[in-house]
């Protein structure tokens, strides 16, 4: 059992099975405090190498959030291989990180894999932050896989708090696409949820291929839906994957399907 270093740390609080990120045969996995230093919400994650004997298995890396109060490693995820170089990749979040003009939007980096592992409190190797003032940036973060078939591996992330064109916390969703050197520069999907409160992306997963076509799907909550089965009815958004070869495509590489819920 390993404990927190410290009182209110939340050691623990995300996990994630994070592949082979120093391709030695063994798989590893991350564990984060987003609440470090001892509550301040600093916040770190954990890089834990796997081996043989489990008994002997420590931390071998520690990446450390910067600002206090943005609980850095809030998610945590495995990016797959984004640069299909054969280690696998780490993403890490701090949704309320401060930006520049805007107040907590977020930040999300990805980490790429090497024969050395992540390396302790290493530059992130790709960033993005949130783009108005409490976007939540990276509270949700989701594995897709291959979803154009183009032999990188892609993810999507959500900030359910997202706010735009008079319509607060309506939330939006991005999705990258992996390169040679990281993710393309910009999102090839983004989707913005339709009204205030939507909260779109607050639930945020892939979903490997639903529909048997040969590419991978995305399945986007949006909980603060308002439908006609009532207010906050909530929605679930399928978004259908395809060869998604182009520049950034605006919502149409994707077909939507919104099934509502009582």
């Amino acid at each position: 059992i390993w404990e927190g270093e410290a009182k209110g740390d939340r050691f623990g609080h995300a996990v994630t099975g994070a592949g082979d990120l120093n391709a030695d045969g063994f798989l590893d996995f991350a564990v984060s405090s987003p609440f470090a230093t001892s509550g301040e919400g600093k916040g770190c994650v954990y890089i834990f190498y796997g081996l043989a004997d489990l008994g002997a298995l420590e931390v071998g890396d520690t990446v450390h959030g910067r600002m206090l109060k943005s609980y850095y490693g809030l998610s945590i995820r495995l990016a797959g291989d984004v640069n299909n170089d054969g280690f696998s990749d780490l993403i890490i979040s701090a949704p309320k990180e401060p930006d520049g003009p805007h107040i907590n939007p977020g930040k999300v980096e990805l980490y790429l894999g090497s024969e050395h592992g992540i390396g302790t409190d290493p530059t992130p190797d790709w960033f993005i932050q949130g783009e108005s003032n409490d976007a939540l940036l990276g509270f949700t973060i989701a594995f897709l896989g291959d979803v154009n078939r183009d032999g990188y591996d892609d993810v999507a992330i959500g900030a359910p708090g997202h706010s735009s064109e008079g319509k607060v916390e309506r939330g939006k969703v991005y999705i990258y696409l992996g390169a040679w050197n990281g993710f393309r520069e910009a999102p090839s999907i983004i989707e913005l949820g339709p009204d205030p409160g939507d909260h779109l992306s607050a639930g945020l997963a892939g979903a490997g291929d639903i529909d048997g076509d040969g590419f991978n799907d995305v399945l986007v909550g949006a909980p603060g839906a308002d439908s006609s089965t009532g207010v906050n009815a909530g929605e679930l958004h399928i978004y259908r994957g395809s060869d998604l070869t182009l520049p950034p495509l605006q919502g149409n590489a994707f077909q939507v399907m919104d099934l509502e819920e009582g």
